[in-house]
């Protein structure tokens, strides 16, 4: 049996047994995910932030778990100069040394992200103004952050350089202030400036295309990819989120991402997994024990699939922790693209630093995967 036909047939049985299993998490050295995926060829992270990494017990086990880190939040444009001129890097720092110390790598994460909302205010603000100014301006600024970012976090290996530039429901580019500007040219322009500030990195396209049924984000991104390569935009690898929650329970076409998968590998690109997670917003209210196992059992189909690709090489769990959304919305106000029911995202351990059924999902899913 293939691994796939291996998933369909047994996958289910195999994780429910060992989600029960309640073993304790160890020490750096040959059962870890990262000892795993090493022994396939590939490289496994988790991301982290400061706040997670002010837990000692934590913090050391994220770094005998693990070879690869990244910040999740604390090296975006719009944490670190939230008021322009004004950078603060002391929460990336934070993640920057733990990754130092510990003989971690370290990837940037992210240099621009297409989308207004996330990008800081004072910047779309100018990106507002003439046309022909604003671009210079906006440019400018964009240099200028390139610059201080490469200067700041030499240690960096793999920078995310542009973060979702197209819109999966249409294809097209997103609507941000820098399509307006410079349409497809933020891709020129963006790893252009960190070819120059950050020779010999590796310079990472990241998007959220996933493996539903629907191929319009895929071909898309292929599409994009293509006349990037073509204009000589120096992209040295492809990033897939997979963030697997929204998709959950929804159709899905796996030939047609074993074919997409195998179009990246055509161009020459690496690709990477650099967010996996998966959470509940499509199961509604439901027992957390048969929930942690769906969970599990998605994260496991998913990368059966997506690693017999051997031109995907590295592995990164965006959780580091099981993750109740209940707990963080209590008393705030939830953002309207938050869907009400989504309340659990599924860590790689749980809050007694344990390891999870979706720990244990990944490790079958190394354990099986063809060698690079």
């Amino acid at each position: 049996m293939n691994r796939r036909s291996f998933l369909n047939a047994a996958g289910t049985a195999t994780l429910a047994c060992a989600s029960g299993m309640a073993t304790p998490s160890l020490a750096r050295g040959s059962s870890t995910l990262d000892a795993l995926a090493r022994r396939k060829g590939l490289t496994f992270g988790i991301a982290t932030s400061h706040l997670e990494l002010a837990n000692p017990q934590l913090a050391r086990l994220l770094a005998a778990s693990a070879s690869v880190t990244l910040a999740r939040n604390e090296m975006k444009w719009k944490r670190i100069e939230k008021v322009e001129g004004q950078r603060d890097y002391s929460r990336a720092r934070v993640v920057a040394d733990f990754a130092a110390n510990n003989g971690l790598s370290l990837r940037g994460h992210n240099v621009v992200w297409n989308m207004d909302v996330f990008l800081p205010p004072w910047l779309v603000e100018i990106g507002q103004g003439p046309p022909a100014a604003a671009r210079k301006a906006v440019a400018r600024h964009m240099w200028h952050h390139g610059h201080r970012l490469a200067k700041a976090f030499p240690e960096v290996g793999s920078w995310d350089v542009v973060n979702e530039a197209i819109n999966p429901f249409s294809g097209k580019l997103r609507n941000s202030v820098l399509t307006r500007l410079f349409g497809e040219g933020v891709f020129d322009l963006s790893f252009r400036i960190m070819r120059q500030k950050s020779p010999g990195t590796q310079l990472v396209y990241n998007d959220v295309v996933d493996w539903r049924e629907n191929s319009m984000h895929r071909t898309a991104l292929l599409r994009t990819l293509e006349g990037a390569l073509k204009r000589s935009v120096p992209i040295d690898a492809i990033g897939i989120q997979s963030h697997l929650g929204p998709n959950l329970g929804k159709p899905i076409d796996v030939a047609a991402w074993s074919s997409f998968l195998d179009d990246l590998s055509d161009f020459g690109l690496p690709v990477l997994l650099t967010e996996l997670d998966c959470d509940d917003r499509n199961l509604g209210r439901i027992d957390p024990t048969k929930r942690d196992r769906i969970l599990a059992d998605e994260v496991r189909r998913y990368l059966d699939v997506t690693l017999d690709s051997r031109n995907v090489r590295e592995v990164i769990s965006w959780m580091s922790l099981d993750f109740d959304m209940r707990r963080f919305w209590h008393g705030k106000q939830r953002p309207k693209w938050i869907p009400e029911e989504q309340n659990f995202v599924g860590g790689v351990f749980d809050g007694n630093l344990q390891r999870t059924p979706v720990h244990h999902a990944i490790e079958a899913a190394f354990r099986s995967a063809p060698e690079r």
